[in-house]
């Protein structure tokens, strides 16, 4: 990991309280691994090895209140590096 790695949200132009509503995506590891979770069409998260679809949600509400590997999405959110917006 560099040195300048900040965890969390790190993105000035939205809160991650937007992400749903602006339709973004990002990109983030998690414990060592890249992440895509899409708010856009497909709704979903995907292992950005694999390929592999881990989670989906069907509204703001089931995301907000979501749970990824275990944990609270918000949770998952702060213990990460988020890599970019896309």
């Amino acid at each position: 990991m560099e040195k300048d790695k900040v965890k969390g949200w790190t993105v000035t132009d939205y809160a991650f309280e937007d992400l749903y509503d602006a339709y973004l995506s990002i990109l983030f590891e998690y414990q060592g691994k890249e992440y895509r979770l899409s708010c856009e069409g497909d709704k979903a998260l995907y292992d950005c090895d694999t390929g592999e679809i881990l989670w989906t949600f069907t509204d703001k509400e089931s995301f907000y209140n979501g749970a990824i590997f275990g944990r609270p999405i918000q949770d998952v959110i702060n213990d990460s590096y988020l890599i970019c917006l896309m």
